[in-house]
């Protein structure tokens, strides 16, 4: 009797020692698994948010090129034929900046089109919102046409929170606008004197066909 109840001891602890060996099987795959799952989740965090950074990134590049392209082929060029001292017109705007938004940059023959073309969100495939995506440029020291500094103000649907608060604030083109404005004024002034030489010729014809008769 003591030998048999020695035997169903030993193959209870047996049992026993099968079952923890298993359940400890079980515990580890389940670690194993929660871990893996973790850190692919974290793999693919981070390759959204390089991604997302780095077209982020590259927008701001290209605008930055817009806005140098702008100053320096459009604005500084124009406002130095108009201005007596440019110097101490661009050193106005040191502090405020010159701001403008995509849509008038885009609106300058001088400028690289494919950069314009470029800005566009590659996760959303929307293109950046022309009227909120600005740069401000910042004249320095000693006021030369390559003198200042460009900030950046993009709109493009990588942070729709932030987009939506810039939305709300008009662009300040800070003298820019003038600009813009000159170019058509100058225009009108070209098409209406065209349309009065048109009429001042057909006049001269009508008066010279009366005097002949």
């Amino acid at each position: 009797m003591v030998k048999e109840n020695k035997k169903v001891e030993d193959v209870k602890e047996v049992e026993s020692s099968n079952n923890k060996k298993e359940c400890n099987k079980k515990k580890l795959i389940i670690i194993i698994a929660s871990a893996v799952v973790l850190i692919t989740g974290i793999i693919i965090l981070i390759i959204c948010l390089c991604g997302k950074k780095s077209n982020e990134e590259e927008l701001k590049k290209n605008l930055k090129k817009l806005g140098s392209q702008f100053y320096e082929e459009f604005y500084y060029p124009t406002q130095e034929n108009s201005q007596k001292d440019i110097k101490e017109f661009i050193a106005k705007f040191e502090k405020t900046g010159i701001k403008v938004n995509l849509e008038n940059i885009a609106k300058i023959s001088k400028v690289d089109k494919k950069l314009v073309e470029s800005m566009v969100n590659k996760k959303t495939k929307e293109e950046c919102n022309k009227k909120e995506t600005s740069v401000t440029i910042k004249p320095v020291k000693p006021y030369g046409k390559t003198d200042y500094k460009v900030e950046v103000n993009l709109s493009c649907g990588f942070d729709k929170k932030e987009d939506s608060k810039k939305s709300s604030k008009s662009v300040n083109l800070g003298g820019v606008d003038n600009v813009f404005n000159a170019k058509k004024t100058t225009t009108t002034k070209k098409s209406t004197t065209t349309k009065k030489a048109t009429t001042t010729k057909k006049t001269t014809t009508k008066t010279t066909k009366t005097s002949k008769k």
